[in-house]
């Protein structure tokens, strides 16, 4: 058995131009953080982290739209692909335990960290990090951009 889940372009078109709005600013906040400190009260390098997190979240989404399956279930394994940051193939026997933990979300734990196999950029760990805290032992994949 084999079940694709597909991308709903339209979703991701209307994310990248939200982010679009967002992204002067952001790009301003990594160039003059100090022009910003007054006004949100925080330090140079929060400013600098949070502009450089919706510059990287732009970059996500483009290379998402690219993508066509997000997820794919099969008897041995499944492939997610539903985010930029996604690791791809895993193995039923590697997986723990999926809980859903919203409406649109499932958490899929591992038996064992998942960064201990895998090779990661340092751009994909960060997105990890920031969308999901405990991202070494379980990840978070999110129906929001698929066709159901």
């Amino acid at each position: 058995m084999n079940c694709e889940i597909k991308f709903k372009k339209r979703k991701i078109i209307l994310a990248i131009l939200i982010n679009c709005i967002f992204l002067l600013p952001c790009v301003l906040f990594v160039i003059y953080p100090e022009a910003f400190m007054d006004h949100f009260h925080a330090s140079r390098n929060h400013i600098i982290l949070f502009g450089t997190f919706y510059v990287i979240l732009l970059f996500s989404y483009i290379r998402i739209l690219l993508r066509k399956v997000a997820v794919i279930v099969n008897d041995t394994y499944l492939i997610d692909n539903s985010r930029y940051e996604a690791i791809g193939k895993i193995d039923w026997n590697d997986i723990l335990e999926i809980k859903k933990i919203s409406k649109k979300s499932l958490r899929i734990t591992f038996k064992k960290p998942i960064f201990e196999t895998r090779n990661m950029f340092f751009i994909k760990k960060f997105l990890l990090f920031m969308l999901n805290w405990d991202y070494k032992h379980c990840i978070i994949i999110s129906s929001f951009f698929f066709r159901m």
